[in-house]
């Protein structure tokens, strides 16, 4: 029952927000080195609760220049 956007980009990370935060937070937790299920757990969570929310502004606001270059390009991000 889910509507499919036409001429949608396959496999398009670089569009979608998330991913981009979860980039983010990946290197950062991967330089604090967790060894152990529960330091991985409170890292993510330090992590996100550290992301400046003007960061998270700016990924949402450029998401119509990423999807402008996108389409510019047939797709290919």
């Amino acid at each position: 029952g889910v509507s499919v956007v036409q001429s949608w980009p396959d496999r398009s990370p670089q569009l979608n927000c998330v991913e981009n935060i979860w980039s983010v937070m990946a290197k950062r937790v991967s330089e604090t080195g967790p060894a152990t299920k529960d330091e991985l757990d409170a890292s993510v969570m330090a992590e996100f609760e550290a992301l400046p929310q003007s960061m998270v502004d700016r990924l949402v606001l450029s998401y119509k220049r990423r999807l402008e270059n996108c389409r510019r390009r047939n797709g290919k991000v």
